[in-house]
């Protein structure tokens, strides 16, 4: 993530935690102490909302649909939403199969 005055670009992971910082023009020599933190800051901050958007999109479409993985990923899971989406996500995963679900063996191909 790169300011939008290109005075300084963060890199962060996919966790949120700054890998990189630099600054790839000279714009960062004539601010002052105050501005440049502040730059700093906002620009991290930005990084890491970016990369948190990134980790719930890969993730989502391969949860149960209603889960809210934004929620999970940041810990503000709401109690009033019924049962803990955990609880739900693995209801979901280790459910029993239906009848339907049975997978369907190949076709015979004949003894040899």
């Amino acid at each position: 993530m790169t300011a939008k005055n290109r005075a300084v670009a963060v890199t962060v992971d996919s966790r949120g935690t700054v890998t990189a910082i630099k600054f790839p023009t000279s714009a960062y020599r004539s601010m002052a102490g105050p501005e440049l933190g502040e730059l700093l800051v906002d620009t991290i901050g930005s990084a890491r909302d970016e990369a948190l958007a990134r980790t719930v999109a890969a993730f989502e479409s391969l949860l149960p649909a209603g889960l809210p993985m934004i929620d999970l990923l940041t810990g503000e899971v709401d109690p009033e939403r019924g049962p803990l989406p955990m609880e739900r996500l693995l209801a979901e995963v280790f459910r029993v199969a239906e009848p339907d679900d049975a997978p369907v063996p190949p076709p015979a191909t004949g003894a040899r």
